[in-house]
């Protein structure tokens, strides 16, 4: 978008008061957490009504981005929008669409293309990873300048969120019921850091300030928390396939306790 289009829109006083994309913003984080706990929750229990469940989450994904197309062609929408949303906004989504139509639209393709305990484990990744691996870089920037690599990410933050997403699935593994088959737990270890290895990966590679379509109508990112969940389930899928000691698992009702 121009500057002259910006002034006219009234966008540069309205992204002034924002957190950029490299600051800690607590607030952001702590929802970007708990919103991805509670779909993981949902999901695992609208197991009767699957359909439902993906359906409801196509629809507001749909919904989302027909909102944010209406907001950045409508300054006066636009400026309600900041007003409502300010907490937990960005600079950049001033004028691009907001990380929650990425991250809704990442959990309905996971829960409608894989099963339901791969769609879980992408979506808790989406929920631990992303939060901690650039809580961790934004934290260690300045003092481990070694670690940080050119498209904005970290490399301490990668390994955290490894860590994490390990830490995170192994404790779900741990608390599920499993069947009378003899559960290896190498096997356990080794599929969980895969997955969690491969969510890392994913987040680390994409850079930031995320790359924009340059179209005001529909500026469309590359964005991780599409990808996230996306390729983590599908990952998590062929390790749920192909580990035998994940085949006859039952999550707890709580998913970690």
């Amino acid at each position: 978008m121009s500057s002259v289009n910006q002034r006219s829109s009234g966008i540069p006083s309205l992204s002034s008061s924002l957190p950029a994309q490299n600051q800690i913003h607590l607030a952001r984080r702590v929802l970007h957490f708990a919103t991805g706990l509670l779909f993981a929750f949902c999901k695992h229990h609208f197991t009767l009504y699957p359909l439902i469940f993906t359906s409801f989450l196509v629809f507001a994904s749909l919904f989302v981005f027909i909102m944010e197309c209406l907001r950045l062609n409508n300054p006066q929408f636009n400026k309600l929008i900041h007003t409502v949303f300010k907490p937990v906004m960005r600079k950049n989504e001033s004028h691009g669409f907001t990380g929650m139509a990425y991250y809704i639209s990442g959990i309905a393709l996971s829960c409608a293309c894989f099963t339901a305990h791969a769609a879980i484990f992408g979506i808790i990744l989406l929920a631990i990873i992303d939060p901690i691996a650039a809580v961790s870089g934004v934290v260690t920037r300045q003092n481990q300048v070694w670690a940080q690599l050119k498209n904005g990410k970290s490399v301490i933050g990668f390994v955290c969120g490894i860590l994490a997403g390990t830490i995170a699935l192994l404790r779900i593994v741990m608390v599920a019921e499993f069947g009378e088959e003899k559960v290896d737990s190498v096997d356990i270890l080794n599929g969980c850091f895969c997955i969690a290895f491969c969510g890392a990966l994913i987040e680390v590679m994409i850079p930031s300030p995320r790359l924009t379509l340059a179209s005001k109508t529909f500026p469309f990112a590359l964005d991780d928390n599409l990808f996230i969940p996306l390729i983590t389930s599908c990952v998590a899928q062929v390790v749920l396939t192909q580990f035998p000691s994940f085949s006859s698992m039952k999550l707890a009702q709580f998913l970690f306790a």
